[in-house]
């Protein structure tokens, strides 16, 4: 089933031409994007604490703080689906989303493992990340697209 949506069309492949490096391109489409997006946001909050502007772990921070990395998570998401969307051979938009999908499920279980530790920040951050992730998905997919006809 997974490699039916990666794939296209068999009807768009001359005959004898292997479907198989398709779903192999966007598969490392989608393992690229998942990595570059988890990377940025891990240095980018280590950067954070290092210069002080988040504390240190088991301390407290407040809602403005929070704001702010869902903010650069959300830049981080459409980046990682636009480059998983340029990586792709094709069908970058359908490559974003489901990278996009993988984040939202990832983001809902940890956010389903931690709702009642009161440490792990505000729900609404949560939310908000599981929130995000489809449309980040969508206009990742978009800007992938138009890179895509421009080239």
């Amino acid at each position: 089933m997974c490699s039916i949506l990666l794939l296209s069309d068999p009807l768009d492949k001359p005959p004898g031409i292997s479907l198989l490096p398709a779903f192999f391109r966007a598969c490392f489409a989608i393992l690229a994007g998942l990595i570059v997006t988890g990377l940025l946001s891990a240095m980018t909050d280590r950067l954070m604490v290092r210069v002080e502007f988040f504390p240190a772990a088991g301390s407290t921070m407040g809602d403005s703080r929070f704001a702010v990395a869902v903010a650069y998570r959300v830049l981080f998401q459409v980046g990682g689906c636009a480059l998983a969307g340029r990586l792709a051979k094709s069908h970058p938009m359908r490559i974003a989303l489901i990278l996009a999908t993988v984040e939202l499920l990832g983001t809902a279980a940890s956010t389903l493992a931690t709702w009642r530790h009161t440490g792990m920040g505000p729900h609404w951050y949560a939310l908000a990340l599981v929130l995000s992730a489809l449309p980040c998905g969508y206009l990742g997919g978009l800007i992938a697209e138009r890179a895509r006809r421009r080239a």
